[in-house]
């Protein structure tokens, strides 16, 4: 039987190696565990020091394949969680999402329009902020209330694969945000007359910067870790 001693041992093992992210820790940990369990059924003398350097070369090819196995993990995630993310985005021009993302660019264009020019970008750049601030927001908030978690449970780690993928999205949307900043040029937006088809693509943009902003949400909503599973 799987003391708490093997399972220091096996924690132990893998903060050395420094794998120290929620996903691959818990999977290794319940493999190394569950390998010399079912070790001990016809070898009870086997030593679990031994056995973790036994079956992490038999398992992977060593500590090096190991390591290279935890960045096929990250990667992976990152494909997986950005696909999410164009998957939400492109939601919202299919059915009835469609009516509201128009509808959206529709009040946008008119608040625009009716403005006095010269507060047309202090709009469009107001949107943008908050486009931008509110997703870093809920997203920090996410990374901190994980972190904690993790603190109170004792964990050996304190960040998640999934969580610093979802995170590293955001940068997307601060991406934008740079690009936003050089609608004043682009859009003619200095001057006191702007002209027509100015309005519109602001409008365009800065409709489809807030739905990104909102497929981000989204995501965060339904993918993000807020606290690591208790055994």
């Amino acid at each position: 039987m799987i003391g708490k001693q093997e399972e220091i041992e096996v924690s132990n093992y893998l903060k050395k190696h420094k794998i120290n992210r929620y996903e691959v820790y818990e999977e290794l940990h319940d493999h190394l565990l569950t390998s010399y369990e079912n070790v001990l059924t016809n070898a009870p003398q086997t030593d679990i020091k031994m056995h973790i350097k036994q079956e992490v070369q038999s398992s992977f090819g060593g500590v090096s394949a190991m390591k290279k196995f935890v960045c096929q993990k990250r990667n992976l995630a990152h494909v997986v969680y950005r696909k999410k993310l164009l998957s939400y985005f492109t939601s919202f021009f299919n059915g009835p999402m469609l009516i509201l993302s128009t509808s959206l660019l529709v009040l946008i264009y008119v608040s625009l329009t009716s403005l006095d020019q010269v507060k047309v970008y202090a709009l469009a750049m107001t949107l943008a902020v908050v486009a931008v601030l509110f997703p870093l927001i809920i997203a920090f908030y996410g990374y901190l209330s994980f972190r904690i978690n993790c603190q109170k449970q004792g964990k050996a780690y304190s960040s998640s694969i999934k969580n610093q993928m979802i995170i590293n999205l955001s940068l997307l949307l601060t991406s934008f945000f740079h690009l936003f900043n050089t609608l004043n040029i682009v859009f003619n937006l200095d001057e006191v007359t702007i002209p027509q088809w100015s309005l519109l693509l602001i409008s365009i943009f800065t409709a489809l910067y807030l739905l990104l902003s909102f497929s981000y949400v989204r995501l965060v909503r339904n993918e993000f870790e807020f606290k690591p599973f208790t055994r």
